[in-house]
């Protein structure tokens, strides 16, 4: 399954440091040349909301990569030790280190969480609050045109 990175992502790769943004070339990453927003529903149903290019903006916009292969890339120089795949996260406690906690009882502390599990996230719902109309799912009314 291919997903797309766009340029928040881009930039939130880019601060945690070169070899996190390099995980896109090393993976196969295809830049993608403008992006094009359009409205689907509501009085403004298929009028573009707003196009930008590579060109105009100087930068690459987004990217589409193979999940599977960023992954991987994401995770080559990471020790088998310290990596923690098949758990599920029960609880965050985010002062000082973050203290993950899983439901077979393993604590665990890190740095850096990345929330990668998916559109019904359970790092999202654990981290805004199972109240937080943010941390579930929503159609966002538009549609989103990437062009190679």
């Amino acid at each position: 399954m291919e997903i797309g990175i766009a340029r928040n992502a881009q930039a939130a790769l880019e601060l945690i440091g070169p070899s996190a943004i390099q995980c896109l070339e090393r993976a196969g990453a295809v830049p993608m040349r403008g992006v094009r927003f359009m409205l689907d529903q509501g009085e403004g149903a298929g009028i573009m909301a707003d196009e930008v290019d590579d060109v105009v903006q100087g930068k690459r916009l987004s990217s589409i990569i193979h999940r599977a292969a960023l992954l991987q890339e994401w995770l080559a120089d990471i020790p088998r030790d310290r990596m923690h795949a098949s758990k599920k996260l029960q609880k965050i406690d985010g002062n000082g280190p973050i203290t993950l906690y899983f439901t077979d009882g393993i604590i665990h502390q890190c740095d850096i969480l990345v929330g990668a599990d998916g559109i019904h996230s359970t790092v999202r719902k654990l981290v805004l609050g199972e109240c937080d109309p943010a941390a579930y799912p929503q159609n966002s009314g538009a549609w989103f045109l990437m062009i190679l």
